[in-house]
């Protein structure tokens, strides 16, 4: 009877607890919302249609229109949306109980206002004729009440597919703002009085305009980042100016090339790369993809092109519409000066061989270069082999064999080679790098005797290494992969037909190893687990009956 009483006090205090926890949260919910009000207040004074209010509340996806004086029922909803609609000629003012962004209201997207429980806010929205009387000062400033004219005149110069926008808006203090205004692009002339505002703000969209800013003939500083800025550039004023903005869309002249025909037969770039590097020496930055690419510059300047060809290749000739490029220091690089005119920019890169040079060896006829695109990405290599009658460095000591005898030491020089276009090249020397190259000497006269095979050593910066040959006795050729590039010694060596010495205490190592590495049976680790777990579940059981005793005395 008493465990069935236990029992059943654990049972009871469960449900209480899941109770507890059930009740706190359906409480949580009922009370989320209650006592929120939102009320939306509207006044009017244009007579004009077009002029709206909506709403939207969270999780909702459809917009709501507000009458003015609607109180808006929140019920459980943590926030609200809400988006004015102005007709044209008309400006918006908006006040609130929280944080209201007039801009933010009259967007596409409207303003999102974060609700707090208990809690009563007030919106007021205000339509008033542009230029008239202004409710919120705060928002949108009033004119000067002692106006004096500012003449102003706006010259826009763009080319039909100009995408730039310029736009303004006035204030008296520098800090509240008129709603913004964009220019028509339609008329190049646009001219008006600033109705005695003080300050003048312009922004210019897009990325590619020029012009000049003038008070009374006399120049003002142009601050094209902030003119691209959200805010715009701003500028004071003087009532008794007469002010000159000029914007120019377009001034700027393109370059462009493709991989294909895409812009024209005089635009193709193939089997090599185009990057427009600096222009008036600033690092330039031009959009390219994988097809071609395209930058935008001014007349007058000078621009640092890179025209790479891809490895295998060398450039022919570029054309820029017949503006003349001026091979640099540095690889692949050319400069020329802007035309005022757009440009075509092809370059014609034709597949080369690498070269190599034997005239100062006696010893090697010929050579050969396999996987030379790990040497250079760019170009063509050019090896140069000539006998070192000078060497006298002793290499038996590198080389694996018996017999040893020297035939010839000879010196391998790598260059990349690159061409400027004109019959010129620019050569760099290459001594080492990561991946290595396959190099092939053919001998001039190449005998072997019975059971000699021939081996090289190379000796770089002092190390001396030999490297795994490969003869072919038909053409008499040594084939070894290298990435270093010094002084070379070919030697025969008769082979050995016992084991290297180490060689079997090396293997025997790591045989060992391997085998001390091997993965143990499954079963090795299977059955101490389940010893460690039927040790868990006696120690568990021990306590359980332990207590049972206790309890039954």
């Amino acid at each position: 009877m008493k465990q069935k009483r236990r029992r059943m006090a654990w049972i009871l205090s469960m449900v209480m607890i899941c109770s507890l926890f059930m009740g706190s949260v359906q409480l949580k919910a009922v009370a989320k919302g209650v006592g929120t009000t939102f009320t939306v207040n509207i006044t009017d004074t244009t007579n004009t249609s077009g002029n709206l209010v909506e709403y939207m509340l969270d999780g909702e996806a459809d917009w709501k229109t507000v009458t003015s004086g609607t109180s808006i029922d929140i019920s459980d909803k943590s926030n609200i949306t809400v988006k004015v609609t102005k007709a044209e000629g008309v400006r918006v003012s908006a006040t609130s109980t929280t944080w209201v962004d007039c801009m933010g209201v009259t967007g596409s997207v409207g303003q999102r206002f974060d609700l707090e429980d208990g809690q009563s806010y007030t919106l007021g929205i205000a339509f008033t004729k542009d230029g008239g009387n202004n409710p919120n000062p705060g928002e949108n400033p009033e004119p000067n009440p002692n106006p004096q004219t500012t003449g102003l005149n706006f010259r826009l110069s763009y080319q039909n597919q100009a995408t730039g926008e310029v736009i303004y808006k006035l204030s008296n203090d520098g800090i509240n703002w008129t709603n913004e205004e964009k220019l028509a692009k339609s008329k190049e002339n646009i001219d008006f009085v600033t109705d005695g505002y003080k300050y003048i703000s312009i922004r210019v969209t897009g990325d590619f305009f020029d012009g000049y800013f003038r008070e009374n003939d006399k120049g003002l500083n142009i601050d094209y980042k902030a003119l691209l800025s959200e805010k715009g550039q701003q500028f004071e004023l003087n009532p008794q100016s007469v002010y000159e903005f000029q914007i120019d869309f377009d001034k700027k002249k393109t370059i462009v090339w493709s991989e294909d025909s895409n812009f024209g037969d005089d635009a193709v770039v193939a089997n090599g790369t185009v990057d427009i590097l600096k222009i008036n020496g600033q690092d330039c930055k031009n959009e390219q993809n994988g097809n071609g690419g395209y930058v935008q510059l001014l007349p007058g300047d000078v621009v640092t092109i890179q025209l790479k060809p891809n490895y295998g290749y060398q450039l022919k000739e570029a054309s820029l519409n017949g503006t003349t490029i001026v091979a640099q220091n540095e690889v692949s690089t050319f400069t020329f000066t802007m035309p005022d005119t757009n440009l075509h920019l092809a370059a014609l890169f034709v597949k080369t061989e690498d070269q190599v040079d034997c005239s100062k060896s006696q010893v090697v006829q010929n050579v050969s270069i396999t996987n030379g695109k790990n040497a250079a990405d760019s170009g063509n290599l050019k090896m140069t082999v000539a006998d070192n009658s000078n060497y006298a460095i002793d290499v038996t000591s590198a080389v694996n064999g018996n017999s040893v005898t020297k035939v010839a030491s000879v010196d391998l020089t790598l260059d990349n080679v690159v061409s400027k276009g004109n019959d010129t090249y620019w050569e760099n020397n290459i001594t080492e790098f990561q991946d290595d190259i396959t190099v092939g000497l053919k001998l001039d006269s190449a005998s072997l005797a019975d059971g000699e095979t021939y081996s090289v050593v190379r000796d770089h910066n002092g190390s001396l290494t030999e490297l795994p040959v490969i003869y072919d006795d038909s053409t008499g050729t040594l084939s070894f992969a290298t990435n270093q590039f010094s002084t070379y010694t070919i030697v025969k060596k008769q082979a050995t037909k016992t084991t290297m010495p180490g060689t079997e205490r090396t293997n025997s190592a790591g045989m060992k190893a391997v085998k001390s590495a091997q993965a143990p049976k499954t079963g090795e680790t299977t059955i101490p687990y389940m010893w460690f777990v039927i040790a868990v579940l006696s120690g568990v059981g021990a306590v359980y009956f332990g207590k049972k005793k206790k309890i039954v005395k």
